[in-house]
C-alpha cells in the first residue's frame, strides 16, 4: 500500500501452490522482517497438506519455506 493508499496485490494464492494449495494467510497479517520480506503462514497446502509457511518479496515472488506435517504443534 502507497502513502495515498493506493493497494497492489502481490500474490494470489491458488490451488496447486506448493504442493497442495493453501488457501490464503493464516494470521490476520503478514509480518515484515528487515530485508523488506513480508512472512506468512497457510492453513492448507505445503508438502504434506498441511499447512506452511512462506516468504513473500515485494516483487510478488513467493517461496516455501516450510511445510507442516502431522507431527507438528
Amino acid at each position: 500500500m502507497t502513502a495515498a493508499g493506493v493497494e497492489t496485490q502481490l500474490y494470489g494464492f491458488t490451488a496447486g501452490a506448493f504442493g497442495g494449495g493453501p488457501q490464503g494467510p493464516n494470521a490476520s497479517s503478514l509480518l515484515q522482517g528487515s530485508s523488506g520480506n513480508f512472512y506468512g503462514t497457510t492453513f492448507d497446502g505445503g508438502e504434506f497438506g498441511n499447512g506452511s509457511a512462506f516468504q513473500l518479496t515485494s516483487s510478488g515472488l513467493v517461496s516455501l519455506l516450510y511445510s507442516f506435517g502431522t507431527n507438528n504443534p
